[in-house]
Formats: structure tokens, sequence, C-alpha cells
């Protein structure tokens, strides 16, 4: 039993005051650490393992309530001092919920508390029955049933059913296979065998309400005792109409005539008894069933007064349930009981035609079963019993036959919902699926009654969890019972964001050809600042969110910044250094000036020439000039005794009369105006040809025609005699021919 006292409460209500948390020291002892534990939620009964440091032998465990602030001790196994076990328990004052585990070595001294929460779920979920099969019809033949009305299981799941004469057993799966008993008052012998019940070693207890015994046979019919006669002394018995034997061997019979409930060890000696007639607690009105819990609580239908009582194994009436009607929790005759492994009561009733289930509190919870002949109904249900699965049978008095319902959880859905202008996730415990801010909802459909578990997760720094809504609120990790279909949002909202800035600059902007420019940023509301462009190759482009760097481009480069603030907003500045490059000077180049003959040639004032008159006939001239330079070249001679005959040269790209104007007129000079290419083998040329020897004699047309020419043409006067012969010794050819021709 549990057990509550004053010091807990002012223990949580320091806590709560407080508000200590897991790190408080004490001078006296060092404070006990959790680490861990797990599971993370689960009914009462749940097995707590608790992993930490520092736990003493003696070490105590306290169970508190978040929603309540109010906790208990609970009994706790230190494993070791790096493990505590204990098995989670309620608070009678607080909800099922949140509960922190407490760690406390001694009273007073320091304490640990957990950083998360328990989660204490329903104590008994949902279940519903549905009709499965039956066996046996009226008649007195193997397998058939005359007014049936008990059923019991044995450990191999084999069924033994009670009629009016005999104790019928079969296999799980209603096949007929044996029987003892015959009408009598003998041993072995039965004149009205109402119920049945079976104990560790498979030994049969039948209770026979007109013989007012209890005989006891072992598993395979063979009669082995009794005990009980007719009487209201202790021991003997007025109309005993059920039976039930505790987790000790203990048998409590209960006795429609006595109104009373007596118990006998297991060799049948008589114990001890309470209940009388009437209608105030712990009172009978012709009681007629009765079952045991888990904790040996005894429950006792009282069929007249139309309700369940409970009591303690000692007898205490502790508390009931119930009233007379048809409603859900109400009944009309209630007469077979039996409790199932979760500690949910199970009463069945003549009256209204229905087995009624109801949690260890006595609240309603569900019903199976409607008047009539069809499967899953009932005329007349009296006898009842559970399998190890849950599964019940039903003992029908009037139709002969037992039906068998089997368990099952009905199916409820619940929904996930993800709203809000931000991103996140939702986990849970059953797994609801993919639940985030791109699928907008999930779903997951579990037995009515499951706890399912519900967190936020996956939140980017630019997101926040704003809340639940729905079957959930708060901000926590929510447990939510699914009784029904139903529904629970979550709402994540973006961050305000604060956007980055940048500025980028370089100084200078504008460089010749190898000097250098420092790059200078700064930004605000960045974590980090990625470069991109001509940044130098040897550096990373993640920079500082301030910084310089000093930078000597070849070519006119751009310098790119991102900076990027916590969400991952990004915002870029560039500065674009200009190169501009240098153009070498370029150097002198020897130009060489030839005079031929008897003339001078003068170049424009920005070039001088150095000449050598040392060759008869040809002066050279020579100097250096800077290629591009433009140079006006002029010619001067004897008008009377020389002619010019032009310009020429070797230098590339410049042939005689190229880009120069000639004359031959002696009253005029010649000049010449070129650009000096970069070429050092630049020669100028220009020819002074002797003017013919002036005559006082009287000249013919054909001797002017031949000075003419030869001025003109600049031809040697040589040339022209020979040119002359050559056309008279051809013309003299052709007449010689031509007579000979004319001979002939």
């Amino acid at each position: 039993m549990k057990k509550y006292t004053l010091f807990l409460f002012a223990f949580a209500f320091v806590l709560g005051l407080f508000n200590i948390n897991v790190n408080s020291v004490s001078a006296q002892t060092t404070s006990p650490t959790i680490n861990s534990f797990t599971p993370a939620f689960g009914p009462v009964g749940t097995t707590i393992k608790v992993n930490g440091s520092g736990f003493a032998p003696s070490a105590m465990v306290f169970f508190m309530s978040v929603e309540a602030g109010g906790g208990l001790q609970v009994p706790a196994t230190v494993v070791s001092s790096s493990e505590i076990q204990f098995v989670a328990d309620i608070d009678p004052y607080s909800p099922f919920g949140a509960y922190y585990i407490v760690v406390a070595n001694n009273y007073g001294s320091p304490f640990a508390r957990s950083s998360t929460n328990f989660m204490l779920t329903e104590l008994n979920p949902q279940i519903d029955y549905v009709y499965d099969s039956q066996f046996g019809t009226l008649g007195f033949s193997n397998g058939e049933f005359y007014l049936p009305s008990a059923v019991a299981l044995d450990s191999s799941g084999n069924i033994y059913v009670a009629d009016k004469r005999r104790v019928q057993k079969f296999n799980s799966s209603g096949v007929y296979q044996s029987q003892f008993g015959t009408v009598g008052s003998g041993n072995g012998q039965f004149s009205e065998p109402v119920a049945l019940a079976i104990d560790s070693s498979n030994n049969i207890y039948v209770v026979d309400f007109s013989l007012n015994r209890v005989q006891k046979f072992n598993s395979s019919g063979v009669y082995l005792s009794q005990f009980g006669s007719a009487g209201s002394g202790n021991g003997q018995f007025n109309q005993p109409s059920d039976i039930t034997i505790d987790s000790s061997g203990n048998i409590y019979i209960v006795e429609t005539g006595n109104h009373r409930v007596q118990k006998f060890n297991s060799s049948g000696v008589y114990l001890s008894q309470f209940g009388s007639a009437g209608s105030g607690n712990g009172q009978f009105n012709q009681g007629v069933g009765i079952a045991h819990d888990s904790l040996n609580n005894i429950y006792v239908t009282d069929m007249a007064n139309n309700r369940v009582q409970k009591f303690n194994s000692s007898g205490v009436y502790l508390s009931q349930f119930g009233t007379a009607g048809s409603g859900n929790g109400q009944f009309s005759q209630p007469t077979a009981i039996n409790v199932d492994s979760s500690g949910n009561i199970l009463v069945a009733e003549f009256g209204n035609h229905r087995v009624q289930k109801f949690n260890s509190s006595g609240v309603y919870q569900s019903q199976f079963g409607t008047a009539g002949a069809g499967d899953g109904q009932f005329v007349q249900a009296v006898g009842m019993t559970l399998d190890s699965s849950g599964n019940i049978y039903v003992v029908d008095f009037e139709l002969g036959r037992v039906q068998k319902f089997t368990v099952t959880r009905p199916t409820v859905t619940l929904t996930s919902y993800i709203k809000g202008t931000g991103t996140g996730s939702i986990s849970s415990t059953p797994e609801l699926g993919s639940c985030n801010s791109t699928t907008k909802s999930c779903s997951v459909t579990v037995p009515k009654g499951t706890v399912v578990t519900l967190k936020s997760v996956n939140l980017p720094a630019n997101s926040t969890f704003v809340g639940w809504s729905g079957a959930c609120s708060g901000k926590n990790t929510c447990a939510v019972t699914v009784n029904a279909d139903t529904s629970v949002t979550a709402t994540f909202n973006l961050l305000r964001t604060i956007l980055p800035t940048v500025e980028i600059t370089a100084s200078p902007n504008t460089i010749s050809a190898g000097d250098k420019s420092n790059i200078s940023w700064t930004s605000t509301n960045a974590t980090v600042c990625n470069s991109s462009g001509n940044w130098p190759a040897s550096r990373s482009n993640t920079r500082a969110t301030s910084g310089s760097l000093s930078v000597n481009p070849t070519i006119t480069s751009t310098y790119s910044l991102t900076c990027i603030n916590s969400g991952g907003t990004g915002k870029t500045a560039s500065t674009t250094v200009t190169v501009t490059p240098v153009i070498p000077t370029p150097q002198p180049v020897k130009v060489s000036l030839s005079i031929q003959g008897d003339g001078e040639i003068t170049s424009s004032s920005n070039v001088q020439f150095v000449c050598d008159n040392s060759t008869v006939g040809y002066t050279n001239c020579t100097a250096s000039i800077v290629p591009g330079t433009s140079v006006t070249f002029t010619e001067s001679h004897d008008a009377d005794n020389n002619i010019f005959g032009g310009w020429g040269g070797g230098m590339s790209g410049f042939e005689e009369g190229t880009s120069c104007s000639q004359t031959r007129e002696k009253t005029f000079d010649a000049t010449c105006t070129i650009t000096i290419p970069n070429d050092p083998n630049t020669l100028i040329i220009g020819n002074f040809i002797q003017a013919p020897t002036k005559s006082t004699a009287p000249t013919s047309s054909l001797q002017n025609f031949l000075a003419s020419v030869v001025l003109v043409a600049g031809i040697p006067w040589t040339w022209v005699i020979v040119f002359i012969a050559l056309i008279i010794i051809l013309i003299i050819n052709y007449v010689v021919v031509n007579r000979k021709k004319g001979g002939k």
C-alpha cells in the first residue's frame, strides 16, 4: 500500500517554491545526479530505470506530479550507484500526466530532480468485445447442456461447464472432451451445480446450490474432498451461489440465503466471514456473484440491490457502484462478475441481457450483448469467465450455450496539423509518419485509449515553435489519450528577420599594373561572409564579417562579398579595381640616310643626322630616332647641273615613291615625310643625277625630244645612243628584207 506523509507535500512545496534544480548541493552530502530514465511514458505499474551517479544504497525515489505539485515516495531498488529502478504509481491528488522523478540519498540531504518528465498514461485503455463463436445446444448428450450455470478455464485453456447434473470438459475450441458427475447427493454427485473455480494446480471446485456444499475434484474429474453443510453457522451454507480463489489459495463463497461471504483456506477450513442482510454498505440482498482482483480485493454482485460492492481481502467494505436501471452503469439483476488482468470489472445481468465493463474505480467503460437468441445476444446470462488473452466466455442459462467474445480495441484517429509562417516537424510515439511544414498534416490510427506523445523537432534557426492547440496546449511535450477521433495543431512561425548589410571598397580603385590596392569591408547582422570573383586563389572563400586585404591584380578585377545572417539570408556587395596597363617607351632605332650623287638632303628640325662624306659620290648619314617619330626629308640641288632622281630605301613597308612626292622640276625641291618604323635597319636613299651639258648649236626636233627623255626619265645618254642604233639596224633590216621579196 502507498504511504503518504506530510513530508511529501512539504517537500513538493519547497521544490515548487524555490524551483530547486538537479544540481542543488548541501554541505553534508554529495548530491546524486540523474542523467536519464527509461521509458519516457507508461501506465501505473511501469518499471522505470533511472541512470545517473552518486546513488546511495539507502536512496529514496519520489514520484511527483508536475501539475498538482504533490507527490509520493515509492519503493525503489538501488541496483548500483548509477542505477535505480522503481514502479510507477499515481498520486491520488493529481490526474494522469507529467511527473518529476526525484532521488535523495537521505531525508534532508541533497537531491536530484529529472530534467524531463515521465508521462503517466491512462490506467485502463479502452477495450471492447465482439462476438467470436459459441458451442453447446439444449440437450442431455455429450456437448449439450441442460440449464448450464457456470464456466471456468484451467491453465491449459480447457473449458469446464456445469449444468443441472454434471460438469463437462471442452478444449479451447469448444470441442467436447469428457465429463464427470451424476445426479445425487453422494460424493462426486450434484443436485444443482451453480459455480466453478479452478486453483493453480488445476483442481476443480464445484459449488452445489441445493446441497449447500463445495466439492473438490482433480483435473481428471476424480472426487477429492468437500466442505460445507446446510445452515447459517461458520462454514455452513444457505444457497451458496458463487466461488473465487485468490492468489494465496484462499476460497471465498458468497451465499444468497445467508447474505454473506465466507472465507476458507485451500483445505476448506473456515477462516472468516463478512456481510449481512440489508441494503447498507457491506450488506447484501441476494449476493450472487463474486470475484477478486490482483490485490485480492473482493467484488460481490448484490442482485436485489442492483449494485457491486468492493471489499479488501479482510472483508472490510471499500466502495460500491451501480443503481437500478437499464442505462450505462445501471443494473437489472446483476449475476456473474469477473476482473481482468488490467483491473477492469465485467458484470453480467439477468434483466438487461448484457455484460457491462467498468474500470477499477467502478466507472462505466462499455458494454456488449442485447436480448435475444442470436449471436452475441442473451436470454439469461448467468456464468462468465476470462482466458489469459482477456477473451470472455458467457453462459446463457436458458439457451443452453456458451458464447465467446474476443477482445478488441476500437480504433480512433489522431490527426496532427502544422501551420504558421515558419517551418518545423512533429515527432510522435506511436509514429505519425512524415509530419512537417511540407506535408502540412499527418495522422495515426491507434486503438481507442492509446496515449500518443507529441513533440516539436527540427526547428531551423529562422523559426520558433509557438505551441500546441486542439487536443494539446502549451509548448512542452504533449501526451494525448486518444478516445475518439481528434486533432492537434502545431504552430511554427518565422523569427523576425534582421537582414545583413555589407560594404566593400577598394583604395585606390584604379592602379597601374604592378601596383597594389587595399580591399576593405564591413558588415552588420552577419555571422559569416563568403568571397567570390577575383580574390586571390590561395585564400579560402570564407571571410570574417569585417577586414581588409591587400591585392595586386594584373588586370581589372571585381571583388564580391556575400555576408549571411543566422537565418541564412545573405547580402552581396562588390568593388572593382581598374588596372591601367603600362606601355613601355620604345627605344630609338638607327636610321640611315644615303645621298647618291651631287645634292643635299636635310631632315626636319626634330632629328639630327651625323654625316660621312668620305666615299666619293656618296654621303652616308645616321641618326637615332624613336619609332613612331614623323620625319620630313627635303632634297636640294643645283638645278643647272643636277637632277633629283627620286627617293629610295630598303626599310620594311617603304618603297621608292611611297608616301613621298617626287618632282623633276629643277626649280623645286622634293620632300618625303615618313613615320619611322620600329626597325633598326631603316635606310633612306636620295638619288641625284648629273644634268645634260648645255649646247649653243641649234637643235633639231629629235635632239629636243631625246633631251626631254633624258631629262624626264633620268636615262644616261649612253643608253639613249645604244637605243637609237638598235632602231636604225631594225629599220635597215626591214628595208632589205622587203626588197628581196619584191625582186622575186
